[in-house]
């Protein structure tokens, strides 16, 4: 049940900045996780290499069809750490 209930926010995590995959693996060397979880939202953080705007896209399949777009800002004041808290989660669903 529990590993349910994690799957989304797995793929949330991994997918937060998705144009393209390789893409992400060089802007993010630190990788990407989630913190603060409960059963209807997490926050994602990551740290880029470097500051600008960042593309965050969260679907609800892994395919991405209706996926939602936020932009996010890495700040060199901030260590190039981006947030963004993603709400609406359901528990339990993947």
């Amino acid at each position: 049940m529990r590993m349910n209930r994690l799957l989304p926010l797995a793929l949330l995590t991994a997918l937060l900045v998705v144009a393209p995959a390789a893409h992400a693996a060089r802007g993010f060397s630190s990788g990407v996780t989630a913190g603060e979880v409960t059963a209807s939202s997490a926050v994602l953080w990551g740290k880029a290499n470097k500051a600008g705007k960042y593309r965050l896209e969260v679907a609800r399949n892994r395919r991405f069809r209706g996926a939602k777009a936020r932009t996010v800002r890495a700040r060199k004041g901030h260590d190039n750490t981006v947030q963004k808290r993603v709400k609406r989660l359901r528990a339990g669903k993947r």
